[in-house]
């Protein structure tokens, strides 16, 4: 179960993932779309590129160089 996990990990890119990474992070958790749960794991990590992040509303971006 994702939730009994220490840590869980969500991790896109692509145009292509961007409505199931819309779908996954904003809808409400269901069993129709499984990852959903990440949302309610106290310790998750989401990593997507800007492709993959297209559809989200609310987004903080995070540059590494």
């Amino acid at each position: 179960d994702l939730l009994e996990s220490k840590v869980a990990v969500l991790i896109a890119s692509g145009s292509k993932k961007a409505e199931v990474v819309a779908k996954v992070l904003q809808q409400e958790v269901s069993n129709d779309l499984p990852a959903s749960i990440i949302q309610r794991h106290n310790d998750s990590y989401v990593f997507i590129d800007l492709e993959a992040a297209a559809l989200l509303s609310n987004i903080k971006q995070v540059n590494e160089k």
